[in-house]
């Protein structure tokens, strides 16, 4: 009898064991998808339909084979180089919003602002058909490192499925690197990027010259011609002197009129972004803002007549979006131009004021009677139309400040999550991320309406930012057809479905996805939120930012009227999808 409660007892502890390494095992592999990474990898896809931007942890089968918002398989779709950039989560790095051209191709720019190495794949590229791909590295625009040559280095990480090319690993200070590869059989299809280690991008923007469209006054009329700024105009009429160091004219002054716009140009280096701000001087404590640009990388910047709109002094300063600050937050260099506006010259008389009284006056009286007849049918509508427009803005911004703090609530409890986990160098880059994005938001506080170039910037922060906690994968994709710079939406609209797909669909499934696409159906724009969660019920839905979202939409109806926004709300076992109808927001 002993024996066999022997072998009975050492059966019962070999099952025990088996069990928990079995338990211990799934335990590491979900850990592993939501916080063990330690890289993101970034791709930019182009298609016929398109760009799609990826950032994700990880390799997995359905990143590149299945279209996030809509689940169907696009294998076809994503195929050719695939060039992915990889670099450790804590690393300084921006990719774009610039792009360098290569004949009808755009790259992305990533600019490198510590000393973080970088690795550039090529996930499209395997052993098997490395023979039909080539790709070339060149420093500083002038050196080739390396010639069109077939790729030799590959790895598989990242959980990837296949294998991968390697055609850069490492880091090459104060230096631009520019990496490009295509098939030999399509030249089509080849893809490329500049890193930039480039320790020039927190210098000030290089003025290289400034023109406008100047004018004189004929008769009380403007006749415009281009006019250039130059140290060697001698005696010129505009200005007193010239700034050799920055390349500017000094005391710029001119009369309301006689320039239709100013325009600066830049010898800008890739990867450098500058803010240009111009404010109108009242005296000298009080200051107005007329226009602010941030981020730009564009090689000009245009001063118009309507920033300018009135007689008095104005200021116009730039400085590096990366500069150095001081203790205060303000920048330590930048480049100020005053200029001073006067009032313009009175138009000459083409007729005698014995001639112009007679019809003036009769002309005062019939628009008089006129307006006295419209005024006393149509008051009490315009008043209460007017009345009815004022409350419904009202009534919108109470919801869009109440939209805020349960942003700021759910990021707080985000924090807290990760500091009770005791993951504090998570919580710090959380932390740290948030910050920037909290001060985007409050910045644009004020503000109905934002581009949708704003949006996608201020979604891919807090979702970059969601990364951390849940370890998903997601992409953005914009229509091509659709001016991302010009067209403008409400502020504050997409941000709480997609937040609500972040905290209530990722921490159920693993690998988990969520898909954002702004396509075009004529002068509509159509927004598709998708997610692959388990789920819920649409009708019994009560959380508070859907609420606050759908009495918003309500409210935003009220005011515009003639381009409503239009919300349908469908979810089942496979995901759920949100749609937004800005109808006739295009032009």
């Amino acid at each position: 009898m002993k024996a066999i409660y022997t072998i009975l007892l050492l059966s019962f502890l070999t099952l025990s064991l088996f069990a928990q390494r079995k338990i211990s095992r799934g335990e590491d592999l979900i850990n592993k998808y939501k916080y063990g990474y330690e890289h993101y990898i970034d791709f930019e896809i182009n298609s016929r339909l398109g760009s799609t931007s990826i950032s994700t942890p990880y390799l997995t089968r359905f990143v590149f084979r299945r279209d996030i918002t809509s689940m169907k398989d696009t294998q076809t779709q994503y195929g050719g180089v695939l060039l992915g950039i990889v670099y450790k989560k804590r690393s300084k790095i921006t990719v774009g919003p610039g792009h360098i051209q290569s004949l009808s191709k755009r790259y992305r720019i990533a600019s490198v602002s510590d000393s973080s190495d970088i690795q550039v794949i090529a996930y499209g590229i395997t052993p098997e058909d490395k023979e039909f791909f080539r790709y070339h590295i060149i420093l500083n625009d002038e050196t080739a490192l390396t010639q069109w040559a077939t790729p030799t280095v590959f790895e598989q990480k990242f959980d990837a499925e296949h294998p991968y090319a390697v055609l850069w690993n490492g880091k090459s200070l104060g230096n631009q690197i520019y990496i490009e590869a295509h098939d030999t059989r399509n030249y089509d299809t080849r893809e490329g990027v500049m890193l930039n280690w480039n320790l020039k991008t927190k210098e000030l923007p290089k003025i290289e010259g400034i023109d406008g469209s100047a004018g004189t006054f004929e008769k009380g009329n403007r006749v415009l011609r281009q006019y250039y700024f130059s140290k060697d105009s001698v005696g010129s009429p505009y200005f007193s002197g010239f700034n050799t160091i920055y390349n500017f004219p000094e005391n710029l002054h001119y009369r309301y009129g006689e320039f239709a716009n100013i325009v600066f140009r830049f010898n800008i280096d890739p990867g450098t972004y500058y803010n240009a701000e111009v404010t109108k001087i009242t005296n000298d404590s009080t200051r107005e803002y007329r226009h602010f640009d941030q981020q730009r990388f564009q090689s000009w910047f245009e001063v118009n007549e309507y920033m300018l709109s009135t007689p008095g002094k104005y200021e116009i300063k730039i400085y590096n979006t990366k500069g150095d600050e001081d203790d205060e937050g303000n920048k330590k260099e930048y480049i100020t131009i005053p200029i001073e506006v006067f009032s313009p010259p009175e138009k000459g008389k083409a007729f005698t004021i014995r001639q112009i009284v007679p019809y003036a006056a009769a002309a005062i009286l019939l628009a008089a009677f006129v307006f006295y007849l419209y005024y006393r049918r149509s008051r009490r509508k315009i008043a209460g139309i007017e009345m009815e427009k004022q409350m419904s803005k009202l009534r919108l911004q109470s919801v869009r400040n109440q939209l805020d703090p349960h942003f700021v609530y759910n990021a707080l409890a985000g924090i807290q999550n990760l500091l009770n986990k005791k993951d504090n160098k998570s919580a710090n880059d959380y932390l740290t991320r948030f910050s920037r994005l909290s001060r985007k938001v409050l910045e644009d506080a004020e503000k109905d309406l934002i581009t949708i170039e704003d949006e996608v910037g201020l979604l891919n922060d807090y979702l970059q930012m969601e990364q951390m906690r849940f370890g998903f994968a997601y992409s953005i994709y914009v229509d091509e057809t659709i001016d991302q710079t010009n067209t403008e939406i409400p502020a504050m609209l997409l941000q709480p479905f997609v937040e609500n797909a972040v905290k209530h669909a990722m921490p159920e499934v693993d690998g988990g996805c969520i898909g954002i696409r702004f396509e075009r159906t004529d002068k509509s724009v159509l927004v598709r939120i998708r997610d692959n969660g388990k789920g819920f019920n649409v009708a019994a839905a009560s959380g508070t930012g859907s609420w606050l979202s759908k009495n918003r939409i309500s409210l935003l109806n009220k005011v515009y009227v003639d381009t409503p926004v239009l919300l349908d709300l469908r979810s089942g076992e496979s995901g759920t999808t949100v749609l937004l109808t800005l109808k006739e927001w295009l032009a």
